[in-house]
């Protein structure tokens, strides 16, 4: 959902109209997939039958965590990153002004905003790029 999102923003549409089409696009495999499991699931949380009683509440917490992981996907995900996209695209335009009447110096050494946004790519992009290999190597696992 957010990938299609970012390329509504990059087609030039705005944040908010963004995560909208993004949920709308999104929604019908969301539910579908959702559905799914969770009727798959209600036997198992259901408990009937012997010795299916002990199964029966990790069925249930099963069906919780994909309802509330459905419900937060269809309208969480969107609405926080509309959020944090306008607030970007403000600090962006903000900047452009800052920098247009200041000659291009704000007052300040402070890169704050260029160096969190660095590091916020590093930080979704690194993992990515890592083979298995590396991975393990990483968390300590050599055999």
């Amino acid at each position: 959902m957010v990938a299609f999102a970012r390329q509504r923003l990059q087609a030039g549409a705005p944040p908010f109209t963004a995560a909208l089409e993004a949920g709308a696009s999104r929604i019908r495999p969301v539910l579908m997939t959702a559905f799914a499991m969770i009727i798959g699931m209600i036997p198992m949380a259901l408990g009937l039958g012997e010795g299916t009683e002990q199964n029966a509440p990790l069925g249930r917490a099963v069906i919780g965590g994909l309802l509330f992981a459905t419900v937060s996907t269809l309208f969480f995900v969107p609405l926080v990153f509309a959020g944090i996209h306008s607030r970007l695209a403000k600090r962006r335009r903000h900047d452009g002004d800052d920098h247009e009447n200041n000659g291009g110096y704000d007052g300040s050494d402070n890169g704050g905003g260029k160096i969190m946004a660095l590091a916020t790519t590093v930080a979704t992009m690194a993992p990515a790029r890592l083979h298995d290999d590396e991975r393990r190597t990483r968390a300590g696992f050599c055999g």
